[in-house]
């Protein structure tokens, strides 16, 4: 009986570690297509809504803009995947619009197409 209860629950730390791949998988997607969609729409790539997980993610040089600006370079200038770009300039006391300026000129363009999402990503396990 406990050897029962032992594969059952490792069975389930199984499948949770591959759900929350598959939700990490599917974020990365969803920051892609927003990122497609601002494109499409034509409007700015990054706005103060954006996160900077997104900006991370998808600006090639995402990392080496947000340093200039002293955001998420060492423990005191940490900042959140999960916050926005508002957030983040509001509590370092950067100057927001100039920081999106940089995010959005066109020589440092985003990485390109979304991928499409594929049978692999929405697969659950048995």
């Amino acid at each position: 009986m406990a050897w029962d209860i032992e594969r059952v629950q490792q069975r389930g730390v199984s499948h949770m570690t591959e759900i929350e791949e598959i939700q990490s998988t599917l974020d990365s997607e969803l920051r892609k297509l927003k990122i497609e969609i601002r494109k499409t729409a034509g409007g700015p790539l990054f706005t103060k809504e954006t996160t900077f997980g997104e900006v991370l993610e998808l600006h090639p040089q995402g990392r080496e803009i947000l340093a200039q600006f002293h955001i998420g370079g060492c423990s005191s200038c940490a900042v959140s995947e999960v916050e926005t770009i508002e957030q983040g300039a509001t509590a370092h006391s950067v100057d927001m619009e100039k920081l999106l300026a940089q995010l959005n000129r066109p020589e440092e363009a985003p990485v390109g197409s979304t991928s499409q999402i594929t049978a692999q990503f929405v697969q659950f396990p048995k």
